[in-house]
């Protein structure tokens, strides 16, 4: 399953309508990442929320919501790409296809009408959505090497940290040699990678 980062404008959130729908489309799917565009996105996000009126969002739904949003963000927020300063006179998104440029996202979701194919309206967006919107969740490989680091490649680019966790697994053992070609296979990708 590809590991989809999506460029959400901040301000979606500032709509409750829009709130419920941020959450149904990224709660429960793993492999669906929100930008960290604008870097502390986050804080963008919850000044968004606080933005909504009193009549429409009282207090203990507001933090409710941010609290949500908190949890969300940290199994799904994606915040290890280099992004250039937000001239904050510059639209988002025209900020966010700047972005897009150097290193491209699957989506850009706007609070906006969509502007090019790759920006998508966030108030329609289940009437257009991205193209690789809707995968699933688990893939069931063979125990091929070359089929195990295609899959799990697009895992490595966004994680900061790759942990192997075998127990049964020991260099030591004269077993070991059947994991030399995925070990191979995975040192040869990230190189490529880099």
């Amino acid at each position: 399953f590809p590991v989809t980062i999506i460029a959400i404008d901040p301000e979606i959130l500032s709509d409750l309508s829009n709130v419920r729908t941020f959450f149904e489309s990224f709660r429960n799917r793993p492999s669906r990442l929100i930008a960290d565009l604008p870097k502390k996105w986050i804080q963008d996000a919850y000044c968004a929320i606080n933005r909504m009126p009193h009549e429409h969002c009282p207090p203990l739904l507001r933090k409710t919501l941010k609290e949500n949003l908190r949890k969300l963000s940290m199994n799904n927020l994606c915040n290890n790409r280099a992004v250039g300063e937000w001239d904050r006179n510059q639209g988002w998104v025209d900020y966010a296809l700047t972005e897009h440029q150097k290193y491209p996202f699957a989506a850009i979701l706007s609070s906006d009408i969509a502007v090019t194919e790759k920006v998508y309206s966030f108030s329609n967006l289940f009437y257009n959505v991205p193209a690789d919107w809707d995968y699933p969740t688990q893939q069931h490989l063979r125990s091929n090497a070359d089929e195990m680091i295609t899959a799990i490649m697009p895992l490595l680019r966004v994680s900061k940290l790759l942990l192997l966790v075998d127990t049964h697994f020991s260099f030591t053992l004269p077993r070991w040699d059947r994991y030399r070609a995925l070990l191979q296979k995975l040192i040869e990708g990230y190189r490529d990678w880099e």
